[in-house]
């Protein structure tokens, strides 16, 4: 009897352990105040089950890419949910880790037609990049005024430096992103301290508006010199992409447009400066909504 009450009680233990483990590391960040619009094609299952039982059954699914838990209620999504996202207060969404988005996939290929009948700000961002780049602390959104959006941008570049983190050495690349608004009012988060903004803002063609973005990042490069973020470009209405100051060391390219709407808003990850290896713009989110 001692021998199986040491084994149910070490197997809790385990599962305690266990839960701590998948839920609390970094296998699933948590993001506040999000939430999906309900779209049976980006779901892969509702189920009632343990809090443990809902984050295993992600882990062992490699089309499962987040995860909301609530009341005994598990909700599993594929990677495509990232473009139906919203904000909303007090809901959370978890994001398995190991999971990125591939150079060349075309995440909007998946939706061949609008079904929305909707106002929500869907968010599109360079998180969850394919090269693990996540370093620093987001800012706050902002947000073009009501019934304006995004016609320009320019950005903040910290030119080559040299070789090495030696004082006077250390690249960071980008540092900010600033948009102008079709009334021309200036959106800015958090910048880096790091460069100097191109002189002019670039625009879309003809007034076209803006509906999407790429980016470039350089891959982690261990005990060498980071600069995370190295390009962003904004996407017309004419699929032409519009470009500022970018620096050359990006891995790779990465397109991903509104799922519907255009670009009225914008939030920048930025590493604070410290005394090992900076990189300034790591991720940026750009806010999608519908235009009249």
């Amino acid at each position: 009897m001692y021998h199986i009450n040491s084994v149910i009680l070490i197997l809790i233990c385990w599962e305690i352990s266990l839960s701590k483990l998948v839920i609390n590391s970094e296998f699933f960040p948590k993001d506040v105040n999000y939430d999906f619009l309900y779209d049976q094609r980006v779901i892969l299952k509702f189920i009632s089950t343990t809090r443990l039982k809902c984050f295993s059954e992600c882990l062992v699914d490699s089309t499962c890419y987040f995860v909301i838990y609530m009341s005994d209620k598990c909700q599993l999504y594929k990677k495509f949910a990232i473009l139906t996202r919203y904000t909303t207060k007090n809901t959370f969404i978890y994001s398995k880790l190991s999971n990125f988005y591939n150079e060349g996939v075309n995440l909007n290929d998946f939706f061949t037609k609008l079904p929305y009948s909707t106002t929500f700000p869907i968010i599109i961002s360079s998180a969850n990049n394919k090269l693990g780049i996540n370093w620093g602390d987001w800012g706050a959104f902002e947000e073009c005024d009501e019934n304006n959006c995004v016609v320009g941008f320019r950005t903040k570049l910290h030119s080559p430096q040299g070789f090495g983190l030696n004082t006077g050495d250390d690249d960071t690349a980008l540092n900010g992103v600033q948009l102008i608004c079709s009334n021309g009012k200036k959106l800015i988060s958090s910048v880096g301290k790091w460069g100097d903004w191109d002189t002019n803002f670039k625009y879309c063609k003809n007034n076209q508006k803006i509906i999407g973005f790429s980016y470039g990042m350089q891959i982690n490069k261990g005990s060498g010199d980071d600069t995370a973020t190295n390009v962003i470009r904004l996407i017309c209405s004419d699929g032409l992409a519009i470009v500022s100051l970018e620096a050359p060391w990006s891995d790779s390219i990465i397109s991903i447009t509104c799922l519907y709407g255009v670009i009225v808003g914008i939030r920048t990850q930025v590493e604070a400066p410290n005394t090992n290896d900076n990189t300034a713009l790591n991720n940026i989110e750009f806010i999608c909504k519908l235009n009249s």
